[in-house]
């Protein structure tokens, strides 16, 4: 189902439940799982999709708290989804799906963005040591970098995009590109995939210097 912004409107065609959350709060994410838990009994799959990017602005001018504020959004909330996810995997036995969605900005840092490109690294990073750690539990993880993907960021920056995208493609990606990646590291079947990058990117990063 495509995400259209209406988050009332999907609820009421399907049979999904929403939670409110600040994944940068540690007791919060713990309610957030537990409460999960007791509606569902357990969890299977577990995709992080939760990204802050502030606008450009050079690394001399970012403040230490922009820094730690697009770290906690970025980086922090993963972690914590991540291993309140795992726990729950682990404590069941069944082994598990957790997938993270970053962007390209992890592998190819881009000038304005500092703090982002190092939130997205790391990502990759916690990625790769989750990976090596739970995959005795029969639990895979995986990252999906998307490249420019037509979101809900500001028309103007759309438009720019869409005007040039930064891919050979020649187009921007939509959401259900990511999705469908998204479902096949999910697939139950999928069980020999783990630590990997995923790229959905139109070729981007294959044409950036290196």
């Amino acid at each position: 189902m495509r995400y259209d912004g209406d988050l009332e409107r999907m609820q009421a065609r399907s049979s999904f439940a929403s939670f409110e959350c600040d994944f940068a709060d540690p007791v919060r994410v713990t309610e957030m799982f537990a409460a999960l838990r007791d509606r569902h009994g357990r969890l299977d799959v577990l995709v992080c999709a939760q990204r802050l990017r502030p606008p450009p602005r050079p690394l001399l001018e970012i403040s230490f708290e922009e820094y730690r504020r697009t770290m906690a959004a970025n980086l922090d909330a993963s972690f914590l989804c991540i291993q309140q996810a795992a726990r729950q995997m682990v404590e069941a036995g069944s082994g598990g799906r957790i997938v993270a969605v970053s962007s390209t900005n992890g592998l190819a840092p881009r000038r304005g963005a500092a703090d982002y490109d190092v939130s997205q690294a790391a990502l990759h990073g916690l990625v790769k040591a989750a990976a090596a750690e739970l995959a005795p539990e029969r639990i895979t993880v995986n990252a999906i970098v998307a490249g420019a993907v037509r979101t809900e960021i500001p028309e103007a920056e759309l438009e720019a995009i869409a005007a040039s995208p930064p891919n050979p493609s020649g187009m921007l990606g939509e959401p259900d590109d990511v999705a469908r990646a998204a479902l096949w590291l999910i697939d139950p079947d999928n069980s020999f995939v783990t630590g990997s990058l995923v790229v959905v990117d139109g070729g981007e990063t294959s044409v950036l210097p290196h």
